[in-house]
């Protein structure tokens, strides 16, 4: 058997050590956010959860609860949904109890008090499920409501003196928590399809063939394109700015006091409004049709450069009119609900086939086009 090295039994024991550290550390921190907390659902209370006192006072003791409220997530298809979960738990280190007021009638008073403000916790829940937002005022709703709850059971039972009437209480809560508990549900809520306001920004890359008179001189374009959107529910106004090649110009032609040469090097440009109304809008696909009325311009490189410093018009200016169709294919979704409300994005791949009118100044005829679009969006509502 090889005989393990000094330097490797260090590495060894270095990597042991290290991999304890991180198992400790982890584990201290786990400690360390539950210290002091008695869960709710982790039984009923006793003794050795309240701190102990000697002096005897009026009350006998408190029993301090909070309820905290944790994001969590839920996935659904394209969706992920995250939501707020909500858990009562008795704070030890505010609770406490006086040695003599130690009796089993005080004990079961405290855990209905305890069993009260764990049923406005599942009715907050439950409220806060069925709306998806305003979580703080839905919160502090159900505090005042518990704190309220919780005075009438401490006068009509004079302090938990009377030991029929909190038993009458507790029996009467315990049908009360059963009930709610079947309410209760974490399941994504039907899917939030435009419902309102959406801001969105588009990148990508745009195609479109020429047909008509102009193809004697132009035969087709390509180039980057983005825009922005703004929607109401189905309804969407983008403006949009396309500019790339335009190949090369197939035939000469004179403009402005210059000869444009066969072969010159075309630089296309539009940009403009373009509205699309979603006829179907789904989980994972929205598709409708799309108008569009932009302002371009075809310019020659060549010329462009040579008089880059004279005030030479090198570019021939134009408008078109477009019609098509658009599909937005939806990647992924996330629905985040903030303090007061929901806040829902979503990436995706948009494509667009559409055709348009050209109408370029003299001397290039209007024409016709037929073109696509792949791009890559973000939508925010």
């Amino acid at each position: 058997m090889k005989k393990m090295n000094t330097k490797t039994a260090v590495l060894a024991c270095c990597l042991l050590m290290a991999g304890s550290l991180m198992a400790q550390t982890s584990q201290l921190r786990n400690t360390s956010s539950n210290y002091g907390k008695k869960y709710w659902d982790e039984g009923p209370l006793v003794w050795s959860d309240f701190q102990k006192r000697m002096n005897e006072e009026a009350e006998g003791g408190l029993l301090a609860t909070k309820w905290e409220v944790t994001p969590e997530s839920v996935k659904k298809g394209n969706l992920t949904y995250t939501h707020y979960v909500s858990r009562l738990y008795m704070d030890q280190l505010v609770s406490y109890i006086t040695i003599g007021s130690m009796t089993p009638d005080k004990l079961k008073y405290f855990q209905i008090v305890f069993n009260i403000y764990e049923a406005n916790r599942r009715e907050f829940q439950i409220a806060y499920d069925r709306e998806g937002k305003n979580l703080v005022d839905l919160s502090d709703y159900y505090n005042r409501k518990a704190h309220s709850e919780v005075s009438s059971f401490k006068d009509l039972t004079n302090g938990g003196k009377d030991s029929l009437a909190v038993s009458d209480y507790g029996r009467n809560l315990d049908s009360r928590l059963a009930e709610l508990s079947m309410e209760i549900g974490r399941d994504v809520p039907d899917d939030p399809i435009m419902t309102g306001f959406s801001f969105s920004g588009v990148l990508g890359y745009s195609g479109e063939f020429f047909n008509g008179g102009v193809t004697d001189f132009l035969s087709q374009s390509h180039g980057g394109i983005i825009g922005l959107s703004f929607g109401y529910k189905r309804f969407t106004a983008t403006f949009e700015v396309t500019l790339g090649s335009g190949g090369y110009l197939k035939k000469g032609l004179s403009y402005d006091g210059e000869t444009w040469v066969a072969g010159d090097g075309l630089t296309v440009g539009h940009g403009g409004l373009e509205l699309s109304y979603a006829l179907h809008d789904g989980p994972w696909l929205r598709v409708g049709p799309m108008f569009g009325i932009e302002a371009g311009f075809v310019e020659n490189n060549v010329l462009s450069k040579l008089h880059e410093r004279d005030n030479v018009d090198t570019e021939i200016d134009a408008f078109r009119l477009e019609a098509g169709v658009q599909a937005d294919l939806k990647l992924w979704r996330s629905m985040t609900p903030n303090l007061y409300d929901v806040m829902m994005t979503e990436y995706g791949i948009q494509f667009r086939i559409f055709v348009a009118r050209d109408f370029f100044n003299t001397p290039l005829e209007p024409g016709n086009s037929l073109g696509f679009s792949v791009a890559f969006y973000y939508r925010l509502m």
